[in-house]
């Protein structure tokens, strides 16, 4: 992995155990040894996104709007990513990915449960 795509706090693969960790500021070190984590339902809903099908046949994922935040929830289509009404031409494949995008858009962590530390 490129270490530009990382932030501390990332959640990657650090090797082929299939432990999955938080990226720390000792691993800008050397990151050839890190892999991404794809980007699957499980993972969505564990970063608290629910699953919203359409009546045109195809489904996304969203965030709720939470209590005093800027921003009026993430939505994720197959091949894009929407903070309330603008569009992000951004497909995200990784959960690094979507963990960058969410603070970049919003200023907060993507809050997640269920991971080593």
């Amino acid at each position: 992995m490129n270490a530009r795509e990382l932030r501390i706090g990332n959640l990657v693969y650090p090797d082929s155990t299939g432990d999955i960790v938080e990226i720390t500021a000792d691993d800008f070190q050397d990151t050839s040894f890190l892999e991404p984590i794809q980007l699957t339902e499980e993972w969505l809903v564990k970063f608290g996104f629910e699953k919203i099908d359409h009546i045109g046949g195809y489904s996304f994922w969203s965030t709720k709007r939470k209590k005093n935040s800027r921003h009026s929830g993430i939505t994720i289509y197959s091949s894009y990513t929407t903070i309330g009404n603008n569009s992000m031409v951004k497909h995200c494949e990784h959960v690094h990915q979507l963990q960058n995008l969410y603070f970049a858009l919003t200023g907060e962590e993507v809050k997640f449960k269920d991971v080593k530390k």
